[in-house]
């Protein structure tokens, strides 16, 4: 049996150690700046950081991607990634966020919950939506 490897973006913000001792593969965000660099976010110089915070651009952040993910858990000892499966599994857990905002949404609508939280969520089903489009376009 495949061994079994945990992997988790550098949000979940756990400590370096405590990651290490445990075993724990912790993929880091993206700084992208203006002029089309990507670059790890624990590589950025600070002090460059700053200046292109000068700048009428901002750099923003981003995501490791999903291939990140199924390289960095296939090296940590995780199993082979079957594409297909993760691709029906991207696909089921989309649509799942989509219902439970939409279902968020209606708690707040019917008067059973009100809340601008529940309210906010709403405008998240055409995101998931648009999301879902994209994943079963490539597919």
């Amino acid at each position: 049996m495949a061994g079994v490897a945990v992997v988790s973006d550098s949000n979940a913000y756990l400590p370096k150690q405590l990651a290490e001792a445990n075993g724990l593969t912790m993929l880091q965000q993206y700084v992208l700046f203006a002029d089309g660099r990507r670059v790890h976010e624990d590589e950025v110089d600070l002090d460059s950081f700053f200046e292109e915070m000068r700048r009428e651009q901002l750099p923003t952040t981003t995501n490791p991607t999903t291939e990140d993910f199924v390289a960095a858990y296939e090296e940590a000892g995780g199993s082979a990634v079957d594409r297909t499966a993760l691709r029906w599994w991207l696909v089921a857990a989309t649509l799942r966020w989509g219902v439970i905002c939409r279902y968020q949404y209606e708690r707040h609508r019917s008067g059973l919950a009100r809340s601008v939280e529940l309210a906010a969520i709403g405008r998240r089903v055409c995101e998931t939506e648009y999301d879902l489009l994209n994943l079963l376009e490539t597919t």
